[in-house]
C-alpha cells in the first residue's frame, strides 16, 4: 500500500482514493452534512479547510491542503511507487 503523508501527522492510503475535492463546493458541504461524524476526519492543524478526500469507504478527510498541492502529493506517490 502506498502513502501518502498530507503533514499534521496525516496519512492517506493512495489506493483507496475515490475523489479529491474543493471544499467549499455546494454538494461537498452538503454530504458533509450528510455523513456521520465517525466518517469524517479533520487534519487542518487549526488552519482553514480547503481540501476533501473521499475514500471508497465513504470517509472523508478533511486538510488544509490545496487541490493543487494533494494532486503533487498523489503524483509523486505514484511515480515513487513504480
Amino acid at each position: 500500500m502506498t502513502w501518502i503523508t498530507i503533514g499534521d501527522g496525516g496519512l492517506l492510503a493512495a489506493e483507496r482514493i475515490v475523489a479529491v475535492v474543493m471544499v467549499d463546493a455546494a454538494p461537498i458541504r452538503r454530504m458533509l452534512r450528510m455523513l456521520p461524524p465517525e466518517k469524517v476526519v479533520t487534519v487542518t492543524g487549526g488552519r482553514q479547510r480547503k481540501t476533501a478526500v473521499l475514500f471508497d469507504s465513504g470517509h472523508m478527510v478533511i486538510t488544509s491542503l490545496t487541490l493543487d498541492e494533494v494532486q503533487q502529493l498523489i503524483t509523486e506517490a505514484a511515480t515513487a511507487s513504480k
